[in-house]
């Protein structure tokens, strides 16, 4: 589990809301722990069912992770855990933000796509280690 900051990730949301009602019942779930800074709520095929919460206090993020863990939420079970990193809500409200260059956005693009490819199709081989599968396969009675 990543450590604790005022940001949540959350997941096994219901698809079939729209996002606008969506951001409103996950505000209304949430809010009861504390102040809410932001939430983002995508529906994109890749980022569908997610969303993160940021809250303007640690503590708050925390006992809402802890109470909420596996609450039925418009009949699926709550998945939460902090953030990687830092909401750039919070990142501009602590005085800490950075816009990012054109470079810095595609390198991220590139390697989140690197990394889901590795999620799909596991670590790559060696040309010579290939070799020799396609070899025993073809073997193989």
């Amino acid at each position: 589990m990543s450590s604790p900051i005022e940001t949540l990730y959350v997941n096994n949301l219901p698809d079939k809301l729209d996002k606008k009602e969506l951001k409103r019942a996950l505000y209304y779930l949430f809010s009861q722990y504390g102040a809410i800074v932001d939430i983002v709520a995508m529906k994109t095929p890749r980022t569908r069912g997610q969303a993160f919460i940021a809250f303007r206090q640690v503590a708050v993020a925390e006992a809402a992770l802890k109470d909420l863990q596996g609450v039925q939420f418009y009949g699926k079970s709550l998945r939460l855990a902090f953030a990687k990193s830092k909401s750039e809500s919070i990142a501009k409200l602590d005085g800490t933000f950075r816009k990012k260059s054109a470079r810095e956005k595609q390198q991220a693009a590139l390697q989140k796509d690197k990394d889901f490819l590795m999620k799909i199709k596991g670590p790559k081989r060696p040309a010579g280690e290939v070799a020799a599968v396609k070899k025993v396969k073809e073997e193989s009675p």
